[in-house]
């Protein structure tokens, strides 16, 4: 068996529920998706429709969207609930990882630091700040009083709003909106989530997706 990992072991542990393989059947060439871990000896082969054995196969891990960055770096997740069953339209949560992985954002509680429950988020954007652990911390005792739980509001005033105040604190993009802040930072990585969500799910229900050739 020839195994590529397209991840760290890290991601591979943090995401292994929605872990895809490509699987490549040397004997006949078809290459395949199957949700890992790939059991050989198990599988029929949908091009030959020979039984698939661990020394006729090569495997390459596809990279997963989730859990890629948790430092230095701002992060999102879904409110409730994971990634696997996130639809478009769900409420997200989003906070800043310093350099210690620690996620920090703005919730109905006030300021919330977190270092367990992040880690399948997706990285919207890496921040380049070396002192970040300083920066974070002045910007709270700074401005922290601004998010409070009495200040909450789920539309108003939320933790894409503790970002943007963030980023405006640091210098990086000062005129930034939140909306501006969703369109050229959230958007894109959020479409590729979903878009591996979608595929992830359909390999599932067929139990193999046959690539072409």
């Amino acid at each position: 068996v020839i195994v590529k990992s397209g991840s760290s072991p890290f991601l591979a542990s943090v995401c292994f529920e929605m872990q895809l393989s490509s699987v490549l059947h040397l004997s006949c060439g078809a290459r395949f998706l199957v949700v890992s871990p790939f059991t050989s000896g198990q599988q029929e082969c949908p091009s030959c429709s020979g039984i698939v054995h661990g020394s006729d196969v090569s495997i390459e891990q596809l990279p997963t969207p989730f859990g890629d960055e948790l430092s230095s770096a701002i992060m999102l997740k879904p409110s409730e609930g994971s990634w696997r069953n996130f639809e478009l339209g769900d409420d997200l949560h989003i906070g800043i990882a310093d350099s210690r992985g620690t996620v920090h954002s703005f919730w109905t509680e006030g300021i919330v630091t977190e270092s367990n429950s992040w880690d399948d988020s997706i990285t919207v954007s890496s921040l380049d700040l070396p002192d970040i652990d300083a920066r974070l911390n002045d910007f709270i005792d700074q401005i922290g009083f601004k998010f409070v739980p009495e200040t909450y509001d789920e539309t108003a005033w939320n933790c894409f709003d503790f970002i943007v105040r963030f980023l405006h604190f640091v210098d990086r993009s000062p005129l930034l909106t939140k909306v501006d802040f969703v369109s050229q930072f959230v958007e894109d990585p959020l479409k590729r989530a979903v878009k591996y969500i979608k595929l992830y799910k359909e390999v599932e229900s067929r139990g193999l997706f046959a690539l072409q050739r």
